[in-house]
């Protein structure tokens, strides 16, 4: 895999297949278009204010595996929407995640209103509670594997990969993902943009 880069108004992480990059689309306009007039260049800064742009690239080696199973290769084929769903929520579920952001404190809150034994609750808050230290899932899943203590508590947080997986899908039926809003977004909540989708959508690829 390529490593992950990212700044305060872009990331991207991606492999010999794909690119996967969530950016500014207005600093992408501000930067990149510079061979068409000022006023076009005016309207496109004004349009693209306060989009955060998702595009995912595909490499030779994955449009040729996309080619496999469609009737040709005419060129109309690959703008079939159903496979652009597939892809984009298949990279922004690994990427991203599925679940509404909350900061930690109202993702304790969301936990504790839910229809669970005490005991899956606390299991639940300290796995996000890993996670919001770590500030990122890959090394919160190192730590979850040879057990880490929870900052400033006596709280060893220690499972298999299989446990971390389901931790993550106990999170995604209540909505929440597992990445936190940090305290310095002042956020308290965030929609996410694309919700989980309906896998009929994914029947022809």
């Amino acid at each position: 895999n390529l490593p992950i880069k990212t700044t305060n108004a872009s990331t991207a992480e991606g492999n010999k297949s794909y690119k996967f990059m969530i950016y500014d689309k207005q600093r992408q306009v501000s930067k990149t278009y510079t061979d068409i007039p000022a006023i076009e260049k005016e309207g496109l800064w004004e349009a693209s204010h306060g989009i955060a742009r998702l595009e995912i690239q595909c490499q030779k080696g994955k449009v040729q595996s996309i080619a496999k199973n469609l009737p040709s290769r005419a060129i109309f084929n690959y703008l079939d929407e159903s496979i652009a769903g597939k892809i984009i929520h298949q990279h922004y579920q690994k990427a991203v995640h599925y679940g509404n952001f909350y900061s930690l404190y109202y993702a304790k809150k969301k936990i504790a209103d839910a229809s669970l034994s005490s005991h899956k609750q606390k299991q639940l808050i300290q796995f996000l509670q890993l996670i919001a230290q770590t500030r990122h899932l890959d090394k919160a899943k190192e730590q979850f594997l040879t057990g880490t203590k929870i900052k400033r508590t006596p709280l060893l947080v220690k499972g298999s990969a299989n446990t971390f997986r389901k931790r993550l899908q106990e999170l995604a039926e209540l909505n929440i993902n597992p990445m936190l809003l940090t305290k310095e977004s002042k956020l308290k909540f965030f929609q996410n943009p694309l919700q989980i989708p309906n896998a009929s959508c994914f029947d022809q690829i």
